[in-house]
């Protein structure tokens, strides 16, 4: 192993010196602006050099009120699954979705493979929203255990957040049935 002399940790405490010194000597400024890919001045540009510009606000959307019935039927969905009922939550499913028993198990299989999930936003999406049904962008939090009969992984989770796309279609019974429960719109 090397060993360092005397004189190259003198180097190295007299190059950090004049570091800071440089440093001290001629603060940041917005006059002082330099690119610091800039090749006229060799390839490294000193850090007190550059400037960056400041953020501006993100505007803010205005908030939209969401129909209570529509965050209920979300969250009594989402809270079924959590609460380990995915025969609840497949009940809440329109036709389309579970149109035979075969759907039917695999829905519930994937439902019993999320260990836990709950809501964190539920915005309304254009996307997917007719006179009649409701779409929403829903950011989830969830834990999945892997399923080998999965025909994708995790069916689709990943690392939180999660986002799935809900559409609401009325039932013809008087509530809210979920008409797709996807990734995209």
């Amino acid at each position: 192993m090397p060993r360092w002399s005397s004189t190259g940790h003198s180097l190295i405490a007299a190059a950090l010196a004049a570091g800071l010194l440089l440093l001290i000597s001629n603060p940041i400024s917005a006059v002082n602006r330099i690119d610091p890919w800039d090749q006229s001045r060799g390839n490294i540009v000193p850090l007190r050099l550059i400037q960056l510009a400041p953020r501006s606000p993100i505007p803010q959307r205005p908030i939209q009120a969401l129909p209570a019935e529509h965050v209920e039927t979300i969250q009594h969905f989402i809270g079924a699954i959590n609460e380990r009922r995915p025969t609840d939550a497949v009940g809440m499913l329109s036709a389309e979705l579970v149109p035979d028993a075969a759907a039917k198990r695999d829905w519930i299989r994937h439902f019993s493979a999320i260990k836990f999930i709950h809501v964190m936003v539920i915005e309304p999406s254009a996307m997917g929203t007719t006179a009649s049904c409701y779409q929403y962008k829903v950011k989830l939090e969830a834990i999945v255990s892997a399923d080998p009969e999965a025909a994708v992984p995790l069916y689709g989770w990943e690392d939180n957040p999660n986002y799935r796309w809900i559409r609401l279609c009325p039932d013809g019974r008087g509530r809210w049935a979920i008409s797709s429960f996807g990734t995209g719109p």
